[in-house]
């Protein structure tokens, strides 16, 4: 039997995480050939204490040490780091979804400070700032030795504070100056609505406690209101960073009549695990296509990987992120914490993405029809040409290609 573990993707039991960190320390000295390597601490501790006496000026020696822990983690990943007191209590009252700030998800890619998405109707959505982003500089000051965690902590402050950016806009040349006002900003997880009468829509934003459950109502309201029952459904993933794992595997489970929906692999046989359909699943018929993004990430990356793998759902859009790895948080006494990448996840395939993502089933650009290039498939324009009318805010020629899809009577098979 199945068991969910109330948890986000980098979660897992901290017993679990204090025995295995035991594992490793007294396999890291047997690999040593016998050598203490904890010998070397005594070097940090005099050379810290010669800093904090010989230095120029005055230091802060626990700004030093949190520096040398972040840089420890550095070597390992972009995804193992320490978050201090105060940044581990925002990032636990994120998962509530609420937030302060600008709204903005972000992501270290290359070295580069990259936005994943923005929030809507966010400060950052409002001033246009999107997918492939990035932050040059942040109240002028460089973001190019910062941490993801340091950028985060200076892009937040109280509500009504201003913070200024430096921005290079994709593909773009020349960076952008703007001032934004932070604000609170309460996200919902999921959202939705009828396209047409029998075509569902489904939007997931992250996944947090209550998501699945939320899908499920939004579902049911559509059938009634559809006369009780769907023609077809869209899941829209896109800009979805992830969040908690059990969440996104249980919305997995809405959609698959069996098999396996992700597997986890680790280092210890205790951190390999594989999760189920449970078969109860309401919605495991019916035509299904799935947005997806290169903000999609984590956990909306484990959910399509799962509906694409068993052939469920057909995916629209283009390459997801590709973060295939999954990180424990683990508290420690003085209120920090630590983010430790313990295990990689495989979709039911085998396949792993990380670092290269899921390619969509049919690659329709964000971009208006009349900035599309020659590697766009032909099959995208013909979805778009005979596209029934859909009553959008803005132009969306990802969702406009669902619901074409979704609005013929013969299905066409996408490779």
């Amino acid at each position: 039997m199945r068991r969910f573990v109330k948890t986000s993707i980098w979660l897992v039991p901290l017993l679990l995480l204090t025995f295995w960190l035991g594992q490793f320390s007294t396999g890291s000295q047997a690999e040593a050939g016998g050598k203490d390597p904890y010998a070397r601490l005594d070097i940090f501790a005099k050379i810290l204490r010669y800093v904090e006496t010989n230095y120029v000026k005055p230091v802060d020696s626990q700004r030093l040490i949190d520096g040398a822990i972040n840089g420890m983690l550095d070597t390992l990943d972009p995804h193992s780091s320490y978050l201090p007191p105060d940044l581990y209590k925002e990032m636990k009252i994120d998962a509530t979804g609420e937030f302060r700030g600008l709204g903005l998800l972000l992501e270290q890619r290359d070295g580069e400070l990259t936005v994943l998405s923005a929030l809507d109707g966010s400060p950052a959505n409002q001033a246009n700032i999107g997918l492939g982003d990035r932050i040059l500089r942040i109240n002028g000051q460089s973001t190019a030795r910062m941490s993801l965690h340091e950028a985060i902590r200076s892009l937040r402050g109280d509500e009504g504070s201003s913070v200024g950016l430096t921005l290079l806009k994709q593909g773009e040349t020349r960076p952008k100056e703007m001032t934004l006002t932070r604000r609170k900003i309460d996200v919902t997880s999921v959202d939705g609505r009828l396209l047409a009468q029998g075509i569902g829509y489904i939007r997931i934003r992250a996944f947090q406690e209550g998501t699945s459950d939320d899908v499920v109502r939004l579902l049911t309201q559509e059938e009634v209101a559809s006369g009780g029952k769907l023609r077809g459904v869209v899941l829209d993933l896109r800009g979805n960073p992830g969040g908690l794992l059990d969440e996104g595997v249980k919305v997995a489970d809405e959609f698959l009549a069996q098999g396996a929906i992700v597997t986890t692999q680790g280092r210890l046989p205790s951190q390999r695990e594989t999760h189920l359909s449970t078969s109860r699943g309401r919605y495991q018929n019916g035509p299904l296509v799935v947005l997806v993004n290169g903000g999609s990430a984590s956990a909306s990356e484990i959910l399509s990987g799962a509906l694409k793998d068993h052939r469920r759902a057909v995916l629209f859009g283009s390459t997801t992120f590709g973060k295939g790895s999954v990180q424990t948080l683990i508290e420690l006494d003085d209120g920090s914490a630590l983010k430790l990448t313990i295990a990689h996840y495989l979709t039911p395939s085998g396949r792993s993405i990380q670092k290269v993502g899921i390619k969509p089933d049919l690659f329709v650009p964000d971009l208006p029809p009349e900035r599309w290039n020659d590697e766009v498939p032909q099959g995208s324009r013909r979805l778009l040409a005979s596209a029934a009318p859909l009553s959008l805010p803005q132009p969306d020629p990802q969702l406009q290609a669902a619901f074409s899809y979704l609005s013929q009577e013969m299905f066409p098979v996408i490779p």
